[in-house]
Order: C-alpha cells, then sequence, then structure tokens
C-alpha cells in the first residue's frame, strides 16, 4: 500500500469529488492526514482514501500538496510534530502563560533531570528546544538509539559520528551540500558562536538547534521547532537553491537523514 502525508502546512489539503476543483471540497485535510493512494491518474491529481479516524472518504486530492511517506515512523514523527504545534496554537501560544507553560514543564519532566529553576519556562538557561525536539521524536516512537537530551548537540554530535562510520542510528548527519533536505530530515543549526559540520563531530558540546522537515517547496523548506521562533512551537523557513540543496542562510550545519524505519 502506498501512503501519502498531507504536508501543506497551513491550509491542509481539499478532498475533491473528481479530479478538478469546479465542484466544494468533500471535506478539507488538515496538515499531516494521512491517505492511501487508490490510482494515479497520470495528471496533478491522484485518488486516494483517507485513513484518518472517522473519515474514510475517498476522492482527489493535488498530489503537489502530498508527500509519500518513505517510512511509518517518518509520518508518526510529522504527526507528533503537528500535534504539538496545535498544542501551541499553531505558534500563538507563549511558554510563560498557561496552558503551554504545563505543556513547556511535561517536557521537562518527560526528559528527566529536573526542571527550570522556579518553573520558570523562560529561564535564559533554560532553553527548551532540545526538550520540545525529544518530545517530538519520543511521542512517535520507533527512534531507537536516539540520544535524547536537554542540549541538540548530543544528538546532531552523534547522527554525524553514526553516519561517518556507517553504523546503524536515527539520523544520520550529512553535510548540507550532500544531502537535500526531505520530509522527516532534521535540520541542524549552530547558535551563539559559529562552527561547521567538522566541529560537530568532533564534539558533542556545542550551541545548536534543530527543526523537523515538514514541507518542501520548489525554493524552500517548512520545518517546525520548538521554542521557535523565541517561545512557542512555530515553523520555520530555510531556503534551497534550484538543486533543492540548502543554501546556508541560517546557520546550518548539517542534515539529519531520517533513517528510522
Amino acid at each position: 500500500m502506498t501512503r501519502y502525508l498531507v504536508t501543506n502546512v497551513y491550509q491542509g489539503l481539499n478532498l475533491r469529488p473528481t479530479p478538478s476543483t469546479a465542484q466544494a471540497p468533500l471535506e478539507t485535510m488538515p496538515f499531516a492526514t494521512q491517505v492511501e493512494l487508490l490510482e494515479d491518474t497520470g495528471t496533478k491529481w491522484k485518488k486516494v482514501r483517507v485513513l484518518a479516524p472517522g473519515s474514510g472518504r475517498v476522492g482527489y486530492a493535488s498530489a503537489e500538496l502530498m508527500t509519500e511517506v518513505r517510512s511509518d515512523a517518518i509520518a508518526r514523527l510529522v504527526q507528533a510534530a503537528a500535534h504539538y504545534w496545535e498544542l501551541f496554537d499553531r505558534g500563538a501560544g507563549r511558554e510563560n502563560v498557561q496552558p503551554y507553560k504545563d505543556h513547556v514543564l511535561r517536557m521537562w519532566d518527560e526528559l528527566g533531570g529536573g526542571r527550570p529553576p522556579g518553573d520558570n519556562t523562560s529561564h535564559p538557561k533554560w532553553p527548551w528546544s532540545a526538550a520540545g525536539m525529544s518530545a517530538f521524536v519520543r511521542d512517535a516512537k520507533g527512534y531507537d538509539g536516539f540520544k535524547f537530551s536537554a542540549g541538540h548537540a548530543r544528538y546532531i554530535h552523534d547522527a554525524i559520528v553514526k553516519r561517518n562510520a556507517g553504523q546503524p542510528a536515527p539520523f544520520w548527519g550529512h553535510r548540507i551540500t550532500e544531502r537535500r533536505p526531505q520530509v522527516g530530515d532534521l535540520i541542524a543549526q549552530w547558535r551563539v558562536t559559529k562552527i561547521g559540520y567538522d566541529h560537530a563531530a568532533a564534539r558533542d558540546d556545542f550551541s545548536s538547534h534543530t527543526d523537523l522537515v515538514v514541507q518542501v517547496l520548489a525554493d524552500s523548506v517548512r520545518a517546525i521547532g520548538a521554542n521557535v521562533p523565541t517561545d512557542t512551537v512555530g515553523v520555520k523557513v530555510y531556503r534551497t537553491g534550484p538543486d533543492g540543496f540548502l543554501l546556508g542562510t541560517r546557520n546550518e550545519i548539517a542534515v539529519m537523514e531520517n533513517r528510522a524505519a
């Protein structure tokens, strides 16, 4: 069975009764909805069945706004990120305002190692972006060997080391000139102090960040991260060139290939 994910982040995707926009949609499938391919029409339209609970409708959807599912684990990870994005009101929820504050504290609790002093979710020495990405991965399940951590550098470093050694791992870290980002990959960035791929291969204690790629467009990719842009779960845009590779305009260190089955 070939499956696709709706990857049109903001608008979702209309399911149509015919392969055209002439008639009203049967329903609008939210971002990260999974569908089963029933027929490839040879046009921009694909006939699909909605796999979301309570639907099961059959109709036609635009192929441009869907991405083929490479693995169950990737589908679950994108859906986990979508869940947290919705939980934070699509980036409108602030880290230090309820109920969003409790969501952040729960991320810390699940990670282990304690909470920020005074439960201050805006504490400058307790950024929660890595705790958030760890929550995405934990909820997705199936990422055995992932280095859950309060700092992104630990799992960025591990992904690069494992890739260079050819060892099994849920993510492999590639130079941004070596891999075009795909849905389900992580993009690693440096923060504060500029570093490169080789530095990240050698150490696991640098200031950094990661976002999950959820949509690939002609000139950019959209990615969801925690503590993005500063105090919520939000969407970030990374620019790509005509060849599909990252341009390196947002402090990118590596593209972390999602290899989970």
